[in-house]
């Protein structure tokens, strides 16, 4: 069985979406196919109790990392040890990889799930290039950011964008170079990196996956109304994809959807749904309801009528698609949110780019009870079979023995 040093800025669990979802799914596969020893590189008092149980009942042993040791947020910890002559990252860098070769590990698998562990990569490979390390990314993040620019609409705020853009390229860039492995989560992201990567055939899928057994059909949340419409994920900022996004459906297709069903509701749930999208709803519209961070979309997935993706910019696989179809729920999507997965419009969901045909195709859905049920299935068999915790793991080995083929 592989040996797998695993460093991950774990938070909590169950995963509330996004990088704490690839996260936890990334363990329960890797864990299945190596001897997995995981490090936290956030500190325990950062991090939720039901996530270190989870997390050391998946891994050989738990650590944490130096860096996280002090008890201090990350930030704070990395002023202290810069002011004491030594960096958080490599003081996070030498533990690793002294532990790397104490037990004679078959990789060093980082989650680039924050800006510390892009430095934290760079670092071990300096000081050990034959060090076997995987970057594990979630995302083309420069496009991610890049894509938001035909959305902007001041000077200042382009700016900005490609200033930041701009600096992900160059740190993908890098990334690829040096890692041993670089993950993509789609084929599309692949193609990306593969034209960066100094060794092309270094770049191996290690996609977004659900645990489909975690969606068994479950309570609606207290005072839910059908019927319903559901879009889950992080509003992190009113500039935020989601954000954008659910500011063109609100404006431009709900009041559409509402005139051939007037009483449909409109459930944005997910961290920062009730601090960001102040200017976009109406405080008098009793039927479009903001959650803020939730346990589990489960009950609100599981119990909607549609699960709606109107991302205009965004990169890498949405979640929050396979989560609706493991939930059985039909999803409508624009083109550009469903990218990086393998749907047929008619067939798995409804793709929709304008306004007048998403709020079409919502209707057509919440209308067609047999259309909705096809739909629903066929989304449901195509996570199940392409998208569940096995093919993770065995994207996981395939991976695994490519680092150790010599």
């Amino acid at each position: 069985m592989f040996r797998v040093i695993y460093a991950a800025p774990i938070l909590a669990y169950p995963p509330a979406g996004g990088p704490e979802m690839d996260i936890v799914n990334s363990v329960k596969a890797l864990s299945t196919i190596s001897e997995l020893h995981i490090v936290s590189t956030v500190p325990q008092s950062q991090v939720n109790p039901s996530a270190e149980e989870f997390f050391r009942q998946k891994s050989v042993a738990f650590h944490y990392s130096p860096s996280a040791r002090g008890g201090y947020p990350a930030k704070i910890n990395r002023r202290l040890r810069m002011l004491a002559g030594q960096t958080l990252v490599e003081a996070d860098a030498n533990w690793i990889l002294s532990y790397y070769r104490k037990h004679s590990m078959d990789a060093i698998w980082c989650d680039r799930g924050e800006e510390l562990l892009v430095d934290l990569i760079h670092t071990i490979k300096a000081a050990d290039p034959k060090a076997k390390v995987v970057c594990d990314t979630c995302a083309v993040y420069s496009q991610f950011i890049l894509r938001e620019l035909p959305y902007a609409d001041t000077e200042a705020r382009k700016q900005k964008i490609l200033a930041a853009g701009k600096k992900k390229e160059a740190e993908e860039q890098s990334l690829a170079k040096i890692s041993d492995v670089t993950t993509a989560v789609s084929e599309i992201d692949a193609q990306y990196y593969r034209s960066i990567a100094r060794v092309p055939e270094s770049v191996m899928l290690f996609s977004n996956v659900v645990d489909v057994d975690a969606y068994a059909a479950v309570s609606a949340p207290a005072g839910f109304s059908k019927p319903a419409l559901v879009s889950p994920g992080s509003y992190y900022s009113p500039e935020s994809p989601m954000a954008e996004g659910t500011r063109w459906f609100v404006d431009h297709i709900l009041p559409r959807i509402r005139k051939a069903v007037p009483s449909i509701g409109l459930y944005l749930v997910g961290k920062g749904s009730d601090q960001h999208l102040g200017s976009i709803i109406d405080p008098h519209d009793p039927r479009i309801v903001t959650t803020g961070r939730v346990p589990s979309v489960v009950p609100y997935l599981a119990n909607a009528d549609v699960c709606i993706v109107p991302l205009r910019f965004e990169s890498g696989t949405r979640f929050k698609i396979l989560e609706a179809g493991a939930s059985g729920t039909p999803v409508v999507s624009t083109t550009l949110g469903a990218e990086g997965i393998p749907v047929e419009s008619g067939r798995h969901l409804l793709l929709a780019d304008s306004p007048e045909e998403f709020a079409d195709a919502v209707v057509r859905v919440l209308q067609d009870k047999d259309l909705a049920r096809r739909l629903a299935t066929g989304l449901r068999s195509l996570v199940d079979a392409q998208f569940g915790i096995r093919r993770l793991a065995a994207d996981g080995t395939a991976i695994l023995t490519y680092l150790n083929r010599s």
